[in-house]
């Protein structure tokens, strides 16, 4: 955790602090965070952020990646997201 960093209350430690090394390391920082707390805490402060599932829609828009087949393989693994927003993605 860096020195300094504030506990932000309702998010976990880890995305404390990596939302206040994303702070210290200025705007061109970008971070993934699966929590939808912790993205709405990163674009609060004004840092920009995505979810998993943000890179995979990114990947497939780029044409890097098949994303029908990659959100599959990810719903084997423990990740979790909302069966609606899985079908908004697909």
């Amino acid at each position: 955790v860096p020195a300094g960093a504030a506990v932000i209350p309702d998010l976990d430690p880890g995305e404390a602090a990596a939302i206040a090394l994303a702070e210290s390391l200025g705007e061109e920082t970008f971070l993934l965070l699966d929590d939808r707390r912790g993205r709405r805490e990163a674009a609060n402060r004004g840092i920009a952020a995505t979810g998993t599932l943000g890179v995979l829609d990114a990947g497939s828009e780029a044409g890097l990646i098949d994303l029908e087949a990659a959100v599959s393989d990810l719903l084997q693994t423990n990740f979790y997201a909302p069966e609606r927003l899985i079908q908004q993605l697909l």
